[in-house]
């Protein structure tokens, strides 16, 4: 049981990925949403300029989460040693 108190508390890095994927998603969702039918230049360079922002939030959400996942064994791998 301890064991698993242990893992456990090494998935906040993978949660935290997570968390900041689905709020790039929802950045994304709010901001650009639906594309417009006929758009003028600013309202195309409104949603240029979002959707670049909500591609990178997501990346570095994906970027933690991975990180949280290699992380994990690595540090079980640390323990068992000591």
């Amino acid at each position: 049981m301890e064991r698993l108190k242990r893992i456990l508390k090494l998935f906040w890095v993978a949660g935290l990925g997570i968390a900041i994927f689905f709020i790039g998603v929802i950045y994304g969702t709010i901001t650009v949403g639906v594309p417009y039918i006929d758009p003028t230049e600013a309202q195309l360079a409104y949603q240029t300029r979002h959707d670049a922002i909500s591609q990178w939030i997501l990346l570095i959400g994906l970027a933690v989460f991975l990180i949280g996942l290699f992380y994990i064994p690595i540090r079980i791998w640390m323990n068992r040693k000591s």
